[in-house]
């Protein structure tokens, strides 16, 4: 065997084994079109167009970052992060960055600019129910839950007599919900978000 061509042999493998096993430095693409909409005045639902990884790896997942805390969640999976973390009223800014799956990861630049957001002002917490009935829309547009929450009572279609503040669709007085026995007391109970509401 020719030893020049022996030797040239294994230089290419040895080539070949250098580039495989080359570590991957090349982080993802800038994620793009993010967005921050703020959903209610205790969030703000960040969303963003999937990264590539042009290093040979993929996309491992997401920061979030924002302006008055720095990193403040990560996504593995999705396209999506619901900060819960904000307060009513207040402005925000969001960028977003994408991580590969090498050890250690390659982090890309954050996005930009930076999107910014105000979320809204609490104005108290809204429990519309149709008592003694179905699920109903009234003429305003505003959902009513369907009757539930209660401990004990009957279902009257008889017409409801008393006035109901604020509502004068014939819908809401055509049944209710009553007791006809001193005890137990009729009562309602619901569960609330966490949270401080305005008094």
């Amino acid at each position: 065997m020719n030893h020049d061509f022996a030797r040239g042999v294994v230089d290419i493998l040895l080539l070949q084994k250098q580039l495989l096993s080359a570590p991957d430095t090349t982080p993802p693409a800038v994620p793009g079109n993010v967005s921050a909409p703020a959903v209610a005045p205790l969030q703000v639902d960040v969303s963003w167009d999937a990264s590539t990884d042009a290093g040979g790896g993929v996309v491992g997942g997401y920061n979030v970052y924002r302006d008055d805390v720095g990193l403040v969640g990560t996504a593995t999976t999705g396209a999506s992060f619901s900060d819960t973390g904000v307060a009513a009223g207040a402005s925000y800014n969001y960028t977003v960055s994408a991580f590969d799956n090498a050890i250690p990861p390659n982090e890309s630049a954050q996005s930009s600019p930076a999107v910014n957001v105000t979320t809204p002002t609490s104005t108290g917490l809204e429990i519309r129910l149709n008592a003694g009935d179905g699920a109903y829309t009234d003429t305003a547009g505003k959902l009513w839950a369907a009757d539930y929450g209660y401990n004990t009572g009957l279902i009257s279609s008889a017409w409801v007599g008393n006035d109901i503040i604020g509502i004068d669709d014939d819908t809401f007085y055509q049944r209710q919900r009553f007791v006809d026995v001193p005890a137990p007391e009729l009562t309602y109970s619901f569960t609330v978000p966490n949270g401080v509401l305005p008094g």
